[in-house]
């Protein structure tokens, strides 16, 4: 397919209404899996066939030669309508308007802004020119966003295709500002265009894009399919959306020891969380009120963001905190707190106004998660604060954090005193629905949700959150069917049975993560119409190849059997026996469906098998009447021949 400047110039329009593009911009890093590094080629090049046949190079009859339909390969193209597309991630600005071709998008540093939200793109272009006769198979794109706090961050970029040589691709694009910040992936943003599936305005891809295992989500030109055939009308354009977070906690700012703060260090100024205890504070304290520190006093206000396990019992100033990480255990609940405390020492003469607070939980699944705290007023200095809780697998399993909705609550001295006053849902950006940070941002105060905080420790504010942890745990669950006793022992997905019949079935359970997976539960829940048979439970593994006979079988169709701790890739399956029965079965075609599940702390996998029964009613009426008088006929046919037999004889 010859690709002449008439066409290109067809493609740059509709790009112009729809697609997304890239400033041509020098590479200045890329990669893939082949040994030296892709090659570079020219339009020109590819037109003359350098990595497929094409009417150019080989002739009307081109598609005869050796070299068609091509080798398949991905973003090669340096004079490509995007520039040189081995530079294929690239970022800007969003403002909600697409200006097609006149899109201006930085493909190695972007400088970014506090609150700003960001579009990055992944460009996917299959170079082969010969079209529906050169799919690329299994394509699967990615990002991945690092969980830090910096003044520089790397968002990688990568393609991967079962068909392609090389078979992986890779590039990235910096994120620069002058103060430490984090960026917080939009849930629901990721985007796929094309002229084809992803045509006038785009379909939405899974969040699972952001920091994916296995390669990737599948995308593709007429369906999700990971079918992307090659050519210039065939290219995909990925992108996703983040927002800018400046992490002012890591910026260092003045802090006051507890008898500074109280002898006016601060003068006039209005600021938060800045008190450190010092070793010379608890005398000094003790000369001037006489009595000692305050049990559960925040010795290191910095450090307002903490949590603990959510037990139910609020025991005040003894509840323990962890202000830095904190181990977190598969199905707990836990506590998030955000200390709010004025550093004036002018109470009604120093309140801070417009004072606001938000959380950040991530959507991710990792050995260890951080909470973000922030806090901000309008005339504090510094204006905003923000601080961090790590929470850390307790053996290494991938966990993810979920806000329980309806827990975000303010306690005080003022109107929330006693049990506190509840705060909406939308403090934190897994409670809130339009996924805007200037949404989460929540006004608190002393005497009513009007942002006005004084100052002294009489006034302070709690904020707390909940959030619940859950264990990734990386298995499968298989559930098969066969009729029992029959000569062909393939497992199966359905069996036909009738009444009477028996039917083996097999549930398996296999790790697939690379951790152990400690006290694994299996259940199968049997359905009317399948009765178990007695005895025949056996549990197969490493331990027991040959089978195990499972004497309280009751608990599998109960809450499930424990059948012990497995190690990666290992397996475990159950067998048993059950009769198709007539429980309440309806007239004609019956499905009976199986369930079996595994559950490993509070993650479940389930499976199903199926049995097809005919009921006929009538029919089987029909065939035991005529049964009964076969049966009769044949009864007076050989009376009748006995009567005849016996007047001959005589």
């Amino acid at each position: 397919m010859k690709i002449s400047k008439v066409f290109l110039y067809i493609i740059a329009v509709m790009i112009l209404v729809g697609n997304l593009l890239l400033a041509p911009l020098p590479v200045l890093a890329w990669g893939d899996n082949s040994e030296d590094g892709r090659p570079s080629y020219t339009i020109e090049e590819i037109n003359n066939g350098a990595i497929g046949a094409t009417p150019v190079s080989d002739g009307e009859d081109y598609k005869n030669s050796p070299n068609y339909p091509g080798q398949i390969i991905f973003n090669t193209i340096s004079d490509s309508t995007i520039g040189n597309e081995k530079n294929f991630v690239g970022a800007r600005e969003y403002t909600s308007i697409n200006a097609g071709a006149n899109n201006f998008w930085r493909g190695n540093d972007i400088t970014v802004e506090d609150g700003k939200t960001y579009l990055i793109r992944l460009y996917v272009h299959n170079n082969n020119p010969n079209g529906m006769d050169a799919v690329a198979e299994d394509v699967k794109v990615a990002f991945s966003i690092p969980h830090t706090s910096s003044t520089k961050i790397e968002v990688n970029g990568f393609i991967n295709s079962s068909n392609a040589m090389p078979s992986k691709y890779w590039d990235y694009v910096n994120f620069n500002s002058d103060i430490p910040f984090h960026l917080e992936y939009v849930k629901g943003s990721a985007l796929l265009e094309n002229n084809g599936i992803g045509a006038g305005g785009g379909i939405q891809l899974s969040d699972d894009i952001v920091n994916a295992k296995s390669g990737g989500i599948l995308i593709g030109y007429d369906a999700l399919d990971g079918r992307v055939p090659g050519c210039y009308q065939y290219a995909n354009y990925v992108t996703i959306r983040v927002k800018v977070v400046y992490d002012y906690n890591n910026i260092k700012r003045a802090t006051y020891s507890l008898q500074q703060a109280n002898e006016g260090a601060l003068g006039d100024k209005i600021t938060f969380n800045s008190i450190k205890v010092t070793d010379t504070d608890a005398d000094w304290y003790k000369k001037a009120t006489g009595e000692d520190l305050p049990t559960g006093m925040l010795c290191n206000e910095t450090n307002f963001v903490g949590a603990r396990e959510d037990t139910g019992k609020n025991e005040g100033a003894k509840n323990v905190w962890e202000g830095t990480e904190i181990i977190a255990e598969d199905g707990k609940t836990y506590l998030v707190r955000l200390y709010v405390h004025n550093n004036s020492s002018g109470g009604m003469d120093s309140v801070a106004e417009d004072t606001k607070v938000r959380f950040y939980i991530p959507y991710t699944s990792s050995e260890q998660v951080t909470v973000n705290g922030w806090l901000t007023s309008s005339n504090a200095t510094p204006t905003e604060y923000s601080d961090t809780v790590t929470f850390k697998s307790a053996d290494g399993t991938p966990f993810s954090l979920y806000y329980v909705y309806g827990s975000a609550k303010l306690e005080n001295g003022g109107f929330a005193k006693g049990g506190g006053v509840q705060l909406p849902d939308s403090i934190t950006n897994q409670g809130n629905p339009t996924n805007e940070v200037e949404d989460e941002w929540t006004l608190i105060g002393y005497d009513a949700f009007d942002g006005r905080v004084p100052g002294c420790y009489e006034y302070i504010n709690y904020v707390g959150i909940k959030v619940k942890v859950v264990y990734n745990y990386e298995f499968t669950v298989e559930n098969k069917i066969r009729l029992a006793d029959n000569e062909d022992k393939t497992w199966q997905d359905m069996v036909e049975a009738k009444i009477g019949d028996k039917v083996d079935i097999q549930f398996q359970y296999l790790n697939t993560s690379n951790q152990n997976q400690q006290g694994v539960v299996i259940r199968n829940l049997l359905p009317d119409n399948l009765r178990y048979v007695e005895g025949s439970a056996k549990l197969y593994n490493s331990n027991h190849p040959n089978g195990m006979a499972i004497d309280n079988a009751e608990a599998i169709f109960q809450d499930g059997g424990n059948i012990g701790s497995y190690d990666p890739e290992a397996n475990a399956f159950i067998r048993i026996t059950a009769e198709v029965v007539d429980d309440n079965l309806s007239e004609g075609q019956n499905t009976i469906i199986s369930w079996a599940q595994a559950r490993v702390g509070d993650t479940t996998i389930q499976d199903s098998a199926s049995v097809i029964v005919h009921k006929n009613t009538k029919v089987e009426i029909a065939i035991k009447i005529l049964s009964v008088l076969a049966f009769t006929f044949a009864a007076m046919a050989v009376y009748l021949l006995a009567k005849m037999f016996k007047r001959l004889l005589s």
